[in-house]
């Protein structure tokens, strides 16, 4: 159960990064999207491959899915909540994942990109992100944990996009 919440705080401490950076005006200054997270340009390359390498009805079909989600996603009933879970129970947040997981693990590139991308106007993104990916690879998000465990604050928020996509990747790769 700590490893649940522990996990929680650092979805919640991402996402007020992102946000941060983002009304910072990141791109403005010059910044790629990507400098949000720290990933290294094999990973970035990869991810950039995989995206280019979809079908594009796909990604339309994604697009539209993650459009009807942010849209539902910044109606004041659920905004106005102080939980994700409105969030996470609504109809299109289960139609998104479930294409994602039934397009799996091609729909992973384009997940990986809008994480990184921190574009998604939707404050828990980060939980959502979690909860697909934990959804077909149970234990990842624990692997990431391990993996950072002993970091200090500062590591592990500079360390934890990295290693989370570094073992997404990996087990993308794999199937």
């Amino acid at each position: 159960m700590k490893r649940a919440h522990f996990s929680m705080i650092c979805g919640l401490i991402i996402a007020y990064l992102a946000a941060f950076a983002v009304s910072c005006g990141s791109e403005e200054q010059g910044y790629n999207s990507y400098d949000l997270f720290s990933i290294n340009d094999e990973m970035r390359a990869q991810v950039t491959e995989g995206v280019k390498n979809l079908d594009p009805s796909y990604k339309d079909t994604f697009e539209e899915k993650l459009e009807a989600l942010v849209d539902r996603s910044n109606m004041p009933e659920i905004t106005n909540q102080n939980s994700i879970q409105p969030y996470m129970d609504t109809s299109e947040y289960q139609e998104f994942k479930r294409h994602i997981l039934s397009n799996a693990p091609g729909s992973y590139y384009l997940l990986i990109d809008i994480f990184l991308s921190g574009d998604v106007k939707i404050t828990p993104f980060n939980y959502m992100f979690q909860d697909i990916v934990d959804a077909s690879y149970p234990g990842l998000i624990n692997k990431v944990l391990d993996k950072l465990e002993g970091t200090t604050v500062e590591e592990f928020m500079m360390l934890y996009s990295e290693v989370c996509v570094e073992f997404l990747l990996q087990e993308i790769t794999r199937t």
